[in-house]
């Protein structure tokens, strides 16, 4: 694997782990929902911040200074309005799953 290939496969791994705090916070904040218990949750937000100031992620506009605290109901007033409707209809393709199928998209 080339070092090009490494650095887009971690920016992947890093837009992975925001996409889920963030379609977990329209989950919770917006769809009055839950999947993820307060201490899952915790636990991707904050690995999730380890990796904020990753500027070429997708989801750097909205993550650039998250430090893994609560109030993630915050990121989601930063979001572009077709990310939003993206992250709406994912919050509820992924409710409308079995739990063990939820992630599996």
């Amino acid at each position: 694997m080339t070092d090009m290939e490494k650095r887009l496969l971690w920016i992947a791994m890093i837009e992975r782990l925001q996409f889920m705090v963030l379609v977990n916070s329209v989950i919770y904040y917006r769809l009055n929902n839950n999947i993820l218990s307060d201490h899952e949750f915790d636990t991707l937000s904050k690995s999730a911040a380890k990796h904020s100031a990753e500027k070429h992620s997708r989801w750097h506009y909205v993550m650039f200074d998250h430090d893994g605290n609560s109030g993630t109901e915050a990121l989601l007033g930063r979001l572009h309005h077709a990310d939003w409707v993206y992250l709406n209809e994912m919050a509820q393709l992924i409710l409308s799953k079995k739990p063990e199928e939820a992630w599996e998209f």
